[in-house]
C-alpha cells in the first residue's frame, strides 16, 4: 500500500469523525484526529524500515485505535446508554478517548509485533 493510499484511508476514516461526532468544525476535531495520525506515522516508520515485525505492529497500532475511536464516535452519534444526551460535560469524550485510543494502539503495535515474531519463528523452525 503507498503512502497516499493509505493518506487518503486515513483522511477519509477522520472525515467519518467529523460527520460522526455531529457538531459544527471546531478545533477539537483535530484532537480526535490524533490517533489517525500517529498511526500514519507509525506506518510509514515501518514501512520505511521493512521489518515484518514492525509492519505487523503498525496494523495492530491502526486497528486498536481505529476501532476503538469508532466505537466512541458510534456510542456518541447514536446515543448509546445516554453518552450525548445524559449530562453537560458529555462532550469531553472527544478531550479524553483520543489519549486511550492511542493506549490501546500501543498495545495493538506490541500484540503485532510479538505476533509477527512468533509466526517468523515458526516459520524458519517447522516441525516435521
Amino acid at each position: 500500500m503507498t503512502k497516499k493510499i493509505m493518506f487518503c484511508f486515513l483522511l477519509l476514516i477522520g472525515a467519518s469523525f467529523f460527520m460522526l461526532q455531529n457538531v459544527t468544525f471546531n478545533f477539537l476535531l483535530f484532537w480526535s484526529w490524533l490517533p489517525l495520525v500517529l498511526s500514519f506515522l507509525v506506518w510509514i516508520y515501518a514501512t520505511n524500515r521493512q521489518s515484518r515485525q514492525k509492519m505487523y505492529g503498525a496494523y495492530g497500532f491502526l486497528l486498536c485505535s481505529i476501532v476503538f475511536s469508532y466505537f466512541y464516535h458510534f456510542a456518541w452519534y447514536f446515543d448509546w446508554n445516554g453518552t450525548r444526551s445524559s449530562g453537560s460535560t458529555t462532550s469531553l469524550v472527544f478531550v479524553f478517548a483520543p489519549i486511550y485510543a492511542v493506549i490501546l494502539g500501543v498495545v495493538g503495535y506490541f500484540v503485532g509485533y510479538i505476533l509477527a515474531s512468533y509466526i517468523g519463528r515458526h516459520r524458519s523452525n517447522p516441525r516435521s
